[in-house]
């Protein structure tokens, strides 16, 4: 016969006993957060056998008056077994045996304990099983679902509808998923395109997949605009972006904002630099393809790896060009701020229009998720609602 492992006595298990005793009073209100396989589910157990016994002189508390509530079906099992177990226990437990059990849990002298007390011990087990619906350790979902199937018309939902479980659920949402997004390429053929470049390699279905879990704040909104105007100027505006297309943006910063001038200059002093080191030579040839270029978008790229840094970040404790460089490049590329020097005006302003550009990409995927993504979720709560159906999300 294998004996049980206990832990030997020590200060630290003397505290973290007393920790749960004190966290399993029910005569005070308790936050536990503690690591997996610490006590919790135990500090629970004793708390509602504390709160079935008898204290100060006043009987223990009703076991249809307790409500446990978790998050999984497979925990709340395992608690009600345990507590079962152990009201199992009680109910054939000498006095000895019981006197010692509950002495520990109450931390209560053994010798206050009385005939009285046993036979209240004893009764709890019978007590809890004739109880209508047994102890309530539940999940929070059938603490919904109880609810609900209470006051159907008060929550605007029908009678009698049927809780579907999360498999049932992510099949009827694949489903009318698959269907929603076989016409996109016809119909939102733009909005599709940039879902796809946005998602990479995790493809279109990822982006709208996570609209599942935010499908009632969506609905929400969507009900609350007046139109499809307003819901998108609603996103503009959360964004803080420009009313521009990207392109249109693109192309002001990059030709009708462009400082052609003291790029020019610029590049004329890097050209006549006769030892120019590294960072000089890549500015020099970066700075020449950038005049060059005639296409915003790749004049934009172009810009930002000369003066941006290899992750287009501005890095601020370098400059992307030597010493050996003029005053003018310093005042439009100084990037060092840890030399003193003021930060540079071109820095300045492709750091804005970086800023800008990531705005108007979170508007523009954010407005193409929606327009893509409501009518799924429209027809996702079409099919619940022909068959009577709540999901998890729904129910709570």
């Amino acid at each position: 016969m294998i004996e049980a492992v206990k832990s030997p006595d020590s200060d630290a298990l003397a505290a973290a006993k007393r920790a749960q005793a004190e966290a399993a009073n029910p005569m005070q209100s308790s936050w536990v957060e503690a690591n997996a396989g610490s006590g919790k589910t135990k500090v629970l157990i004793d708390r509602v056998a504390r709160l079935l016994l008898p204290r100060n002189g006043q009987p223990g508390a009703r076991p249809d008056s307790i409500l446990c509530i978790t998050y999984t079906k497979a925990a709340a099992n395992e608690m009600l077994s345990r507590l079962y177990a152990r009201l199992g226990k009680w109910a054939v437990a000498t006095d000895q045996q019981l006197r010692e059990s509950l002495s520990e849990l109450e931390g209560r002298p053994q010798s206050s304990y009385t005939e009285e007390d046993f036979l209240e011990a004893r009764r709890l087990f019978a007590r809890a099983l004739e109880t209508p619906g047994g102890l309530r350790i539940e999940t929070i979902h059938a603490l919904c679902a109880r609810i609900l199937r209470r006051f159907p018309l008060e929550a605007g939902i029908a009678p009698g509808f049927k809780a579907i479980e999360e498999d049932e659920a992510n099949a009827l949402w694949r489903g009318v998923l698959q269907a929603g997004l076989e016409d996109l390429p016809i119909l939102k053929p733009d909005e599709m395109q940039g879902l796809v470049d946005a998602t990479g390699g995790l493809g279109l279905n990822a982006a709208v997949d996570a609209l599942k879990f935010k499908r009632h704040e969506l609905s929400h909104f969507y009900r609350n605009e007046s139109s499809e105007k307003e819901w998108i100027e609603r996103i503009r505006s959360a964004a803080d972006a420009s009313t521009d297309l990207r392109s249109e943006f693109l192309a002001s910063a990059m030709e009708s904002e462009f400082p052609s001038d003291p790029v020019r200059a610029v590049l004329d002093d890097l050209k006549a630099i006769a030892d120019p080191g590294k960072a000089d030579i890549k500015l020099r040839d970066a700075l020449t393809d950038v005049l060059q270029s005639g296409d915003p978008v790749q004049k934009y790229a172009l810009y930002m790896s000369a003066i941006a840094g290899a992750k287009a970040d501005f890095p601020a404790g370098s400059n992307p060009y030597t010493s050996k460089a003029s005053a003018l490049t310093a005042d439009l590329f100084s990037r060092n701020l840890k030399s003193g020097a003021p930060e540079g005006r071109e820095i300045t302003r492709m750091k804005a229009v970086q800023t800008g550009l990531k705005a108007i990409d979170l508007r523009d995927r954010s407005v193409a998720l929606m327009k893509i993504g409501l009518p799924i979720i429209t027809a996702y709560t079409r099919e619940k609602a022909q068959r009577g159906a709540l999901d998890f999300d729904d129910l709570i």
